[in-house]
């Protein structure tokens, strides 16, 4: 028996390199997706896209279109890669697109404070190289507060930060300024007396009044920030208050004690 016929056999080429992706390759931390596209390769059906390092994301897309999805923890630099695929197996991959993830700039105005009316306060909003906008119309880098346009009262200040990668991040701070300049007639009403003075940190502060009204003590810096309060501090006749402050730095502190009928200053010397 004889058997006659023919086999049609179709040699294909395995796919030339992919183009070099093309996309985004510089942005900001806080991008969710980017799409990234390739000019193709001859003799490819489909296609294979690659990211790294893994950490950086996923990526998905067989055509010649695909679509990275950031992983939210990631700032550093990635690469994008295609391949040509068909049934004879994949081409050379292509040339990497490096891409820069920058991370924001870190503005960070301090806790909100309240400080004594006749203090003056500077924020800075770091970053030294980069472009600002303050809520008050400013555009340096540090800037003065005060009482002017404010008076007893408190205050919101905002700053916009604009780094060399074109990055923004904000930060905002309330001031609160009180009247804590008065002179109070003691005479027979009140007393008060802090010793030892300096001292290592630990002070008594004696009050004596005869109206029994309660008190708050607060303490501020020589920048005009509050770094200590206790309110309502009852007072019967006398009043010994122990203040441990070891945890701050030496230096020279404003006490102020207030309430109905007192609002006075004393300085407090800190010497360790």
């Amino acid at each position: 028996t004889t058997l006659e016929g023919s086999v049609t056999v179709v040699v294909e080429d395995m796919p030339d390199q992919a183009a070099t992706p093309e996309g985004e390759t510089d942005m900001c931390w806080g991008v969710f997706q980017t799409v990234y596209q390739t000019l193709g390769a001859e003799g490819a059906s489909s296609y294979n896209w690659m990211l790294e390092p893994e950490t950086a994301g996923s990526i998905a897309g067989a055509g010649m279109t695909a679509t990275v999805t950031w992983d939210e923890t990631f700032v550093g630099t990635a690469q994008v890669m295609v391949e040509g695929m068909n049934d004879c197996g994949a081409g050379a991959m292509s040339v990497s697109l490096e891409i820069n993830m920058h991370e924001l700039p870190l503005v960070d105005l301090g806790a909100d404070m309240t400080v004594c009316a006749n203090e003056t306060i500077l924020l800075d909003a770091g970053n030294p190289g980069s472009t600002y906008l303050w809520s008050t119309g400013e555009t340096t880098q540090t800037i003065q507060i005060d009482t002017t346009g404010v008076g007893i009262g408190s205050v919101i200040v905002s700053v916009l930060v604009t780094d060399g990668n074109t990055c923004e991040s904000s930060d905002e701070i309330t001031i609160q300024f009180d009247d804590c300049t008065g002179v109070t007639e003691l005479s027979e009403k009140w007393a008060v007396e802090v010793y030892p003075n300096p001292s290592d940190g630990i002070f008594s502060v004696e009050l004596n009044s005869v109206n029994g009204v309660p008190v708050s003590l607060v303490i501020y810096n020589t920048m005009g920030r509050k770094i200590f309060e206790q309110e309502n501090i009852s007072v019967q006749s006398t009043k010994t208050i122990n203040l441990d402050l070891n945890t701050i730095p030496e230096g020279i502190y404003m006490l102020n004690i207030k309430g109905n009928g007192i609002n006075m200053m004393r300085k407090i010397i800190i010497q360790k």
